[in-house]
């Protein structure tokens, strides 16, 4: 699965050249993964023979199934619309999770000063939570809302995606009634990169320098207007849930060389190698531990 996801997430981050042996692949896996979901779906939809006291598991796909049995329903939610649906989670909302977290965790171990300060955030946020506490406007959601600073000013210097490529299909105007206004061709093809937009100094003060207090509004990590992320939220709470559990490693570091870097399997993250030290007992004995690669 973690294959199929990397495929499926890879044809619409770069689109292979056709007939190409991952153009093929790519068309193998959404096959696969389309068979694989119709037959979920086959088996939630279908009652269970004679009486059983099984408890139908609690995940997305069965709570989608259940309510096809609940009336009223819109008429366009039907079982074709979950397998799109689902599909459509597959495809962009997983490997991009991945490619994301694996840059962020990178440009962290890359900033030593800004690891530290989100290292010690994660700890008092994990010490917060331990409280249990309801209280909404407690101190835990000001530290959640501090990490998450740190994750999108990482993701700035090495963004999930760096280049958009986009077509236009008629003559377009650009950024209209501002003094950058461009004309765009019909037929034209625009390449619009969020790497670049993130180090305009007009809107990030010294671009190069790691500042965690930066207005989160201003990042385009989830794009803007129109064409903001839908998965935004989902994908906020998985990178934060990854990385904090990461920056509670003691001693987290870089694996030496070429595994403590980024490798992808075409445009998408296929392993970032980090080690941590584990503590057995108080003695002074400490074993180097490794993560494994991320999938």
């Amino acid at each position: 699965m973690a294959h199929v996801m990397r495929d499926l997430a890879s044809i619409i981050m770069v689109n292979p050249p056709v007939g190409s042996k991952p153009w093929a692949r790519s068309r193998d896996s959404i096959a696969n993964a389309t068979t694989h979901l119709l037959e979920l779906l086959l088996a939630r939809n279908s009652p269970p023979l004679g009486a059983t006291t099984t408890v139908p598991p609690d995940d997305l796909l069965t709570r989608l199934v259940e309510r096809l049995r609940v009336a009223p329903k819109p008429g366009w939610f039907d079982e074709d619309w979950i397998r799109r649906y689902l599909t459509g989670l597959l495809a962009t909302g997983t490997a991009t999770i991945v490619r994301a977290g694996a840059h962020a965790v990178d440009q962290l171990l890359a900033h030593p000063a800004a690891l530290k300060e989100a290292q010690a955030l994660a700890a008092e946020l994990e010490q917060e939570e331990a409280r249990e506490r309801n209280d909404m406007e407690s101190r835990a959601v000001e530290l959640r809302c501090a990490l998450r600073r740190y994750i999108y000013e990482a993701l700035r210097f090495r963004p999930m995606l760096p280049l958009l490529i986009r077509d236009s299909p008629r003559e377009t105007v650009i950024a209209f009634g501002t003094k950058r206004s461009r004309v765009v061709p019909a037929g034209a093809r625009v390449i619009a990169p969020p790497l670049a937009a993130m180090f305009d100094p007009e809107a990030f003060t010294m671009p190069w320098h790691f500042q965690s207090s930066r207005p989160l509004e201003r990042y385009l990590h989830f794009g803007h207007g129109a064409r903001h992320c839908f998965g935004k939220y989902i994908a906020e709470t998985a990178l934060m849930e990854i990385i904090r559990s990461l920056l509670l490693l003691p001693g987290l570091a870089r694996a030496a060389g070429s595994k403590g870097r980024v490798a992808y399997d075409g445009p998408v993250a296929s392993a970032l190698v980090v080690t941590f030290q584990k503590h057995h007992s108080k003695s002074a004995h400490v074993e180097d531990r490794r993560c494994p690669p991320c999938q």
